[in-house]
Order: C-alpha cells, then structure tokens, then sequence
C-alpha cells in the first residue's frame, strides 16, 4: 500500500496532537481549511464547513453513523479516538 501525499501545507507551529500513540500533523488545505493527518496517510480529520464538527476519515472512507451517513464529532481528539479504535480494531481482526 502506497501512502497518499497530504495536500496542502505542513503548518509547522500548529498544537500538537497525539491519541492513542498516533501523530497527527495539521496542514493547511485552503483559505480557513485544516486537516490532521496521521504520518502514515490512513487517518484524515477535517472541520465541517459551517458547523463546529469533525469528520474522521479511514483510508479514505468516513465513519459512519447509524444512517449510514459521515459521524460527526464535536472535537477532534474525539474524531481522532474513533478512527485509531477502528484500525487497531482492523488490525485485531486481521491476525
């Protein structure tokens, strides 16, 4: 599996964020827009346009609410938890 590139710039002075004994970096994607980003591409965390939420993305793929639709989160620490339970729930399932 290639890592995808992160697009946007590494914004060096933002606060750092660890959960669960994963690094996310914050790029800058557009005017107003950040996303974190683990360092090995899987986990993506970025703010709802016009709502204080975040959405966790997992290879790509949103994590879903019971409707089927993107779960939202009220913080990203929370988006950030959610995705790192599901790929160590990945992996466990795996082996």
């Amino acid at each position: 599996m290639t890592t995808p590139q992160a697009v946007g710039r590494l914004c060096h002075n933002a606060t750092l964020l660890i959960v669960g004994g994963v690094k996310f970096d914050s790029y800058k994607t557009g005017i107003n827009d950040f996303e974190r980003r683990s360092a090995d591409g899987r986990i993506c965390l970025r703010r709802c346009r016009g709502a204080s939420t975040y959405v966790a993305l997992v290879d790509g793929a949103a994590i879903k609410n019971g409707s089927g639709k993107p779960k939202r989160f009220q913080t990203q620490t929370g988006a950030a938890a959610a995705a790192v339970a599901l790929i160590s729930k990945r992996l466990d399932v795996k082996k």
